[in-house]
């Protein structure tokens, strides 16, 4: 009667409800779709390790301006300090024309102003962490400053180089010389998956799954060609 009674309960546990088999469908249709996340980013990986190779004929492309020692400190024995601090801080602007100005309103007329730019600043976080990697003599050179956030309307701490004058601004042209080296095979396989993606509208399931969340970035939500019936309600109040 025992070994009935186990034998019974054994085939019991074999058949599942019909709860039981909805429920592993979904998550092994969530397992495919974590599985092909990861291998959508292995790919983009691989594609932004591929090295830079030289082009047979360089061209200009606009100019770029970027800060360098003043030529007092360049001659000065704390040169290669302070060009050694310089390569952690320092920043790079792009620009069409050679003057690097920009048209703002002033007086309801518009006028020529130039375009800012600062050194490298640091935010609470990086500079607990010392991301820029910065030595004990370097970090005696910055100092605190308030900055209000309109984003999270609060103030914000950020660490500012406490000495720029020590370095002016130089324009010189944007020279391409090198490119990314192209796969046409991962480019392939890659666009392969962004479009098997987007055409089912997994995105969207695929960010709740690995970040537990997912952005809307539109106005409106992403319509669904299988939801018929609103498609067409959007349509027509529209």
């Amino acid at each position: 009667m025992g070994a009935m009674n186990g034998s019974f309960t054994e085939c019991y546990r074999m058949v599942k409800t019909a709860r039981q088999k909805k429920r592993l469908v979904k998550h092994d249709f969530d397992k495919q779709l974590i599985r092909l996340h990861k291998e959508r980013e292995s790919l983009q990986e691989t594609k932004r390790k591929l090295p830079m190779v030289p082009i047979e004929h360089p061209y200009q492309k606009g100019w770029k301006r970027t800060f360098e020692l003043r030529t007092d400190i360049a001659e000065s024995k704390h040169a290669d300090f302070y060009l050694s601090l310089l390569k952690k801080i320092n920043t790079v602007q792009y620009s069409g024309v050679k003057h690097f100005r920009m048209k703002r309103r002033k007086h309801r007329k518009k006028v020529w102003i130039e375009t800012p730019q600062i050194l490298q600043e640091f935010d609470l976080w990086q500079w607990e962490r010392n991301t820029a990697g910065f030595s004990e003599q370097e970090r005696v050179l910055f100092y605190p400053k308030e900055y209000w956030c309109t984003a999270i309307k609060q103030t914000v701490i950020k660490y500012v180089f406490a000495e720029p004058w020590r370095f002016t601004l130089k324009v010189k042209p944007n020279m391409i010389t090198h490119r990314k080296m192209v796969d046409e095979v991962l480019d392939r396989e890659i666009a392969f998956l962004d479009h098997y993606i987007a055409n089912h509208f997994l995105q969207h399931k695929i960010n709740k799954l690995v970040n537990g969340y997912s952005y809307k970035w539109h106005k409106k939500p992403d319509r669904n060609p299988k939801h018929k019936i609103n498609y067409l309600n959007e349509l027509l109040h529209d």
